[in-house]
């Protein structure tokens, strides 16, 4: 049922999602093409323990964004912290899936460098992880900028005695 769409230039996958009743009508995970995981993701999230297959899964961004997006809910099932592309998704991660903080945090992974949508890594944490602060909060490791600055003081008061200091330093040596 997977064939190579005749009326395209392109050499992708045509697959005709809107004709296939079922996943287990036509799916064979062996010549499933994996770069087309996104179409899974999208058209058959209720038959993720059919279809999910984490030794084929191909970790592109743009299918990482969709398994958040659309399987955040099953985080704990999906979860590869070795796998998964942190430079380019975590900003996604933190937006959408920041009430599972304590399932992907892992420190030693996370791009503290990295910026999404004009915000630093340290501004989406202070932004939707608030109440994690205690668990995420590095000084050394953090992204100092005014804007992190602002968010700390509307965000995270109740941590106040933990990045104070550091934001009182960081505004001094501008």
């Amino acid at each position: 049922m997977i064939h190579v769409n005749p009326g395209r230039l392109t050499t992708g996958p045509y697959i005709p999602w809107n004709e296939l009743e079922s996943l287990e009508e036509w799916w064979d995970p062996d010549i499933f093409p994996w770069g087309a995981a996104g179409a899974l993701i999208k058209h058959y999230p209720d038959s993720f323990d059919v279809w999910w297959n984490p030794d084929r899964f191909l970790w592109r961004p743009q299918h990482t964004r969709l398994l958040i997006r659309n399987l955040g809910h099953r985080l704990t099932e999906w979860w590869e912290p070795d796998q998964f592309p942190w430079k380019s998704s975590t900003g996604c991660l933190i937006r959408d899936l920041n009430n599972k903080f304590s399932v992907w945090w892992e420190p030693l992974l996370f791009p503290w460098d990295g910026m999404w949508d004009g915000q630093t890594a340290a501004e989406l944490l202070a932004t939707h992880c608030a109440d994690d602060l205690p668990q995420w909060y590095d000084a050394g490791h953090l992204v100092w900028t005014e804007e992190l600055c602002r968010i700390l003081i509307h965000r995270c008061k109740a941590y106040q005695a933990i990045w104070a200091q550091d934001a009182l330093i960081f505004r001094l040596q501008r």
